[in-house]
């Protein structure tokens, strides 16, 4: 046995994963995205979690078909709801309508296999950029705030990116996403964004998890990044994006009427359909920390740091070569990120018990939240058989506090988000 021996620097969270697989039936959703060689959300279904009583907020152009027969529960009511936080109206469009479609549907009379990632949860399509395509900082802090606080979305996804503005963490947008990650324990989904050299707005976010986009090299298999999709680092060198997941392929509830369904099959690596398979892997999270007795496991960098920490790293980039990390120099690629995401490791890992300082760990996977005073140090002690590979994920939120000025008006305006960096290591002793 080789012991190992994690301290924590003014840390916050560590999630540790050995090694640990589950064979599952074929089945078909999303034409197979949802699959084991996809976000494989398949196998959490099995299990019986399917987000119930979670809800997710959609931040996009547009608003969604909240009508189409993906979204009706069993007693035919609809699990979907339009906000408009423009000014300008309800704005109902395919676009917005396949993201929600891919986190909720429900399947349709001719399409009863096409389940999306959490099927149970009800979603908020919040309407924040007007009819001319501005966004203001108005309707940007309106949609995460009322979704946040007036609808209780615990998971937001990002149907769009914004460019011209250089994503390194400081812009306003940014800066209101991390906020309300920060004060309200938020999930936020961010697409990385396509054709530039680095994720865009929003995907820059800190608190964020930020997806890149896969499609298939073979038939229902999700194993190379798409040309498109936009590689890291951040514009300040950060490690940005986070996952992939699944992009081609997808059946998804289409606008046009309440039974019109349309498949996606464009070998792009379009972020907006991959950053949906996060945020309903998120709720899927969220929804199994409800019925537990642990008061940490819906934290958002506790689902963070399991969802990164459980992917599959041994994806191919965009020109095809293997990213295989069996150099620890490549454990995170700039095309993706840590690997695709998987949501069954990710539900076995966040089930498993919660650990402690100090105290021998010999599961073969577990995870810790812990608020640390600067200057102190935890302890966590792993007991392993050797050859065994070890895989460690460190995840906190960055601290942005809002400071109301002149003239005071209880609103957030520019310059009243101020953004604090903590120093975190992580050390592994053997």
């Amino acid at each position: 046995m080789s012991k190992y021996r994690y301290i924590l620097t003014r840390g916050c969270i560590c999630a540790v994963l050995l090694c640990y697989g589950l064979i599952i039936p074929k089945a078909y959703a999303l034409a197979e995205s949802t699959a084991q060689d996809g976000s494989n959300a398949q196998a959490v279904h099995a299990l019986g979690e399917i987000g119930e009583d979670v809800n997710v907020g959609l931040i996009g152009l547009n608003n969604i078909r909240t009508t189409h027969e993906a979204f009706k529960d069993i007693n035919g009511q609809s699990r979907a709801f339009n906000h408009d936080f423009t000014g300008t109206g309800i704005s109902i469009s395919n676009h917005d309508t396949w993201v929600a479609g891919i986190v909720a549907s429900g399947g349709g009379a001719s399409y009863p296999d096409d389940i999306g990632v959490a099927p149970g949860v009800d979603i908020h399509s919040a309407r924040v950029v007007d009819s001319s395509g501005g966004i203001y900082l108005t309707s940007a802090l309106d949609g995460p705030d009322g979704l946040i606080t007036k609808y209780n979305c615990r998971v937001i996804v990002t149907g769009f990116m914004i460019d011209g503005v250089s994503p390194n963490g400081q812009s306003q947008y940014t800066l209101l996403y991390d906020y309300y990650a920060y004060t309200y324990n938020v999930i936020f989904a961010n697409p990385s964004g396509k054709d530039y050299p680095y994720p865009a707005i929003f995907g820059d976010s800190y608190n964020g998890i930020t997806t890149g986009g896969l499609v298939v090299t073979d038939p229902d298999v999700y194993l190379k990044v798409g040309s498109n999709s936009n590689s890291g680092p951040t514009t300040d060198g950060r490690r940005k994006p986070d996952l992939v997941a699944p992009s081609q392929n997808q059946t998804m509830p289409n606008a046009s009427s309440d039974t019109s369904w349309y498949e996606w099959t464009a070998a792009d690596g379009a972020t907006s359909l991959s950053t949906p398979h996060t945020a309903g892997v998120a709720a899927l999270l969220l929804g199994l920390a409800d019925r537990t007795t642990n008061t940490d496991d819906n934290r958002n960098e506790v689902i963070k740091a399991v969802i990164v920490n459980s992917t599959f790293p041994n994806i191919l980039g965009k020109s095809g070569n293997p990213t295989n990390p069996a150099d620890p120099n490549n454990v995170w690629d700039p095309n993706r990120g840590y690997g695709r995401i998987n949501a069954l490791r990710a539900y076995q890992l966040l089930d498993s018990n919660e650990v402690s300082t100090g105290v021998n760990i010999t599961e073969e996977k577990g995870w810790a939240f812990n608020t640390i005073a600067p200057s102190q140090q935890h302890i966590y002690t792993i007991q392993a058989p050797k050859r065994n590979r070890l895989v460690a994920t460190l995840a906190w939120d960055r601290r942005v506090e809002w400071v109301d000025k002149p003239p005071y008006n209880g609103g957030i305006d520019q310059g009243e988000l101020h953004p604090y960096l903590a120093n975190l290591d992580l050390r592994v002793y053997e």
